[in-house]
């Protein structure tokens, strides 16, 4: 995979680039997203007739639609919170058809079951990411990029200061942060999302000989990782717990679970975490920038790899769009309506 850094394609130009005539109007915005000339809404925060579904966070699995497209694994999670769904649950790579168009799935490599779709019509070939992460996720599919005509991407960190650090470099201060904790007998309480950052994080420690105590809904959604066959070992539900020699898993919205047990000392695990003021806003001890998020350096990349002819930005500020455009990219940031910024949304 090329380097991270700055896009190697078109020189700068001084005003926006042309527009290929094709992809004008490809996409229609007003809640939510569809590409003009399907019925197929893109992670609709609204009840909707047809909607594919990304993945499994609860922001995306917050509505019932009349009919859900999904991956495999994502559908797990979906038919577990609505059994009676119509869904149609695909294989990677397993072309299907709506109409006139032709619809395939493929890893987004953000959490287990995370899916980005490429939809052929018009004549163009039109990718939707969804939430992506480039680099190798240990829960996870990895991802694949397509080259695509049109390319909406998620782009929550898509500015410079969000680069993060390796993977193995942010475990390794996970294990460190558990077992400064242990040498000084507290409790580590690790604050982690219920699905994909939780089930990282008991990997992570689980293959290291260390013993998680799992908050009921992590628990529940790691049981079914190892369903679908990821190998983790070594949790247990919580409580009970053996203090200063066991790590508590709960999500950034339950501090309460932990208030009142004494000596114990908490770590957010976020790629927000490089802002000291998120991590404060939680009411952590520390932070570690434990991200399954692409950052700027990687949306980059996915740009120079996929070659879209225009591309579309959801999530984030928008600066992205507007350094995309500087270095001769047909983009524009697109707002759609989404989970306001709560705990919830620490991800």
């Amino acid at each position: 995979m090329p380097r991270a850094g700055r896009f190697s394609g078109p020189s700068r130009r001084t005003g926006p680039p042309p527009i290929p005539e094709l992809v004008k109007g490809i996409l229609e915005v007003d809640d939510s997203l569809r590409v003009r000339g399907t019925d197929l809404w893109l992670d609709p925060p609204k009840r909707k007739p047809l909607a594919f579904v990304s993945h499994a966070h609860s922001d995306h699995l917050m509505r019932k639609h009349d009919q859900v497209i999904l991956s495999l694994n994502t559908a797990r999670f979906y038919q577990r919170k609505y059994p009676d769904a119509d869904v149609t649950a695909l294989a990677f790579e397993e072309k299907y058809r709506i109409g006139d168009t032709t619809i395939e799935l493929f890893p987004a490599g953000h959490i287990l079951g995370s899916a980005q779709i490429c939809l052929e019509v018009q004549g163009l070939r039109v990718v939707y990411t969804g939430d992506v992460k480039l680099s190798a996720s240990f829960t996870a599919e990895r991802v694949k990029i397509r080259p695509c005509d049109v390319l909406i991407i998620e782009s929550t960190y898509g500015e410079p200061r969000y680069v993060f650090p390796k993977r193995e470099e942010v475990a390794e201060d996970l294990l460190r942060f558990v077992r400064n904790c242990f040498a000084r007998k507290i409790t580590p309480v690790v604050l982690a999302y219920t699905i994909g950052k939780a089930q990282e994080a008991i990997k992570v420690l689980g293959d290291a000989g260390i013993t998680c105590r799992l908050e009921k809904s992590i628990f529940d959604a790691t049981e079914i990782y190892r369903e679908l066959g990821v190998d983790l070992i070594n949790y247990r539900p919580f409580p009970p717990f053996t203090p200063g020699s066991e790590v508590i898993v709960v999500p950034p919205w339950r501090p309460d679970l932990v208030k009142s047990i004494p000596n114990t000392r908490t770590v957010f695990l976020s790629g927000w975490a490089l802002d000291p003021k998120r991590v404060e806003e939680v009411g952590a001890d520390e932070g570690i920038p434990f991200s399954d998020h692409a950052d700027y350096a990687e949306l980059l990349v996915y740009i120079q790899l996929a070659k879209p002819a225009r591309v579309y930005t959801v999530h984030g500020s928008g600066i992205f769009a507007k350094l995309l455009r500087q270095q001769g990219i047909a983009a524009q940031h697109v707002e759609v309506k989404a989970v306001q910024p709560t705990l919830w949304g620490y991800i």
